[in-house]
């Protein structure tokens, strides 16, 4: 397995300033814990640093706050921000998605 992919699956240290500003938007660490379906003891540990946040927190946080806070911000060992920045220069939405390429195949036919 790639470091790369293994390091997502794993997760990594938050950002404190990224994290809080999630947590804001949702009104705390109980009610941003509902949205993703974690404990409120998980996303105070995230907070305070006693564990990794999972690359899928980031990803699910993104999308619940509407790119308010980018999955870049909120684990910036992981991501780069090579995703945010085509994403703004095409105004499109990248092929590349919570990690999973869903690029259409040609099949044998």
């Amino acid at each position: 397995m790639k470091r790369a992919s293994y390091q997502r699956m794993l997760g990594a240290a938050a950002d404190p300033v990224a994290l809080q500003k999630v947590i804001n938007h949702f009104g705390g660490d109980t009610a941003l814990g509902k949205k993703l379906g974690v404990s409120r003891f998980a996303v105070y540990t995230w907070k305070v640093g006693l564990r990794n946040m999972p690359a899928e927190m980031a990803f699910r946080m993104e999308k619940l706050t509407d790119g308010l806070v980018l999955r870049e911000e909120l684990l910036p060992e992981i991501f780069d921000r090579s995703w945010s920045k085509q994403k703004l220069q095409n105004n499109q939405p990248n092929k590349q998605t919570e990690g999973y390429d869903v690029t259409p195949r040609k099949t044998a036919c």
